[in-house]
C-alpha cells in the first residue's frame, strides 16, 4: 500500500451573522506518492496557499491531483494555479481540456490504493469527499459535508446550510462508517466516535 502524509495547511472557519457568512474553507494536503490538494480556497487566498505549499517544499506545479470538493467559490478560487494537474471538481474529472468519462456518483474514482474520491452529495448537488489511508487511520476530508464538529449534533446547523438535507444526512452515514478521522470544511479535523 502507498504511504501518505496527511496535513493540514490551513483549517477553515466561519462565522454567522444575520447578514451572512464570512468563511474560509479547511486547505488539505495529501503528501506522499502523489501530491494531492482537497479544496484550494478562495481568490483572495493565492499567497496563502502558495506559503502552505511552501512550507512543504511544494509549489503549484508540484500538485499532482487537486480535489474540489463541490463548487463553492471558497473552494475552488484558485483552480488557476493547477493548470497540469488532474482536477476533480465535484463529479467533473479533467486533465487540462480532456474530461474523463468516469461516474463518480455510482463509482468511487480512485487515484491509488490509498486514495479514492466518493460521491457524498447534500451540501450542494455534486459533493464529494476524499478517503485516505494513512498509517492505519482512515482521513474523510469532507467539504462542507460537514462543515465543523459542532453540526453532528446540531441538525438545524445542516440544514441552514444543506441545498439536499436528507441526501446530505445519507451521505454524512456512509462517510461516518468508512473513516475514523473527519476533515470538515469549516472547523478541526474530528475523530469519529463508534
Amino acid at each position: 500500500m502507498c504511504d501518505y502524509e496527511v496535513h493540514i495547511l490551513r483549517p477553515g472557519w466561519a462565522v454567522s451573522d444575520r447578514g451572512g457568512t464570512d468563511a474560509a474553507c479547511t486547505l488539505t494536503l495529501v503528501k506522499g506518492p502523489k501530491a494531492i490538494l482537497v479544496d484550494v480556497g478562495a481568490p483572495w487566498e493565492t499567497e496563502l496557499l502558495r506559503e502552505g505549499l511552501r512550507a512543504h517544499d511544494l509549489a503549484p506545479r508540484d500538485i499532482d491531483v487537486v480535489v474540489c470538493t463541490h463548487g463553492h467559490s471558497d473552494h475552488v478560487g484558485n483552480l488557476h494555479l493547477f493548470p497540469d494537474a488532474l482536477l476533480v471538481v465535484g463529479y467533473d474529472i479533467c486533465w487540462g481540456r480532456r474530461y474523463l468519462s468516469h461516474p463518480i456518483w455510482q463509482e468511487d474514482f480512485v487515484i491509488d490504493d490509498a486514495v479514492r474520491v466518493v460521491a457524498t452529495p447534500g451540501h450542494s448537488g455534486e459533493d464529494v469527499s476524499v478517503i485516505v489511508r494513512s498509517g492505519g487511520i482512515r482521513y474523510g476530508i469532507c467539504g462542507d459535508l460537514f462543515e465543523s464538529a459542532s453540526d453532528l449534533e446540531d441538525d438545524l446547523l445542516r440544514r441552514r446550510y444543506s441545498r439536499y438535507p436528507d441526501l446530505q444526512a445519507r451521505s454524512r452515514g456512509r462517510l461516518l462508517v468508512e473513516v475514523d478521522v473527519v476533515i470538515p470544511g469549516h472547523g478541526d479535523m474530528f475523530r469519529v466516535n463508534r
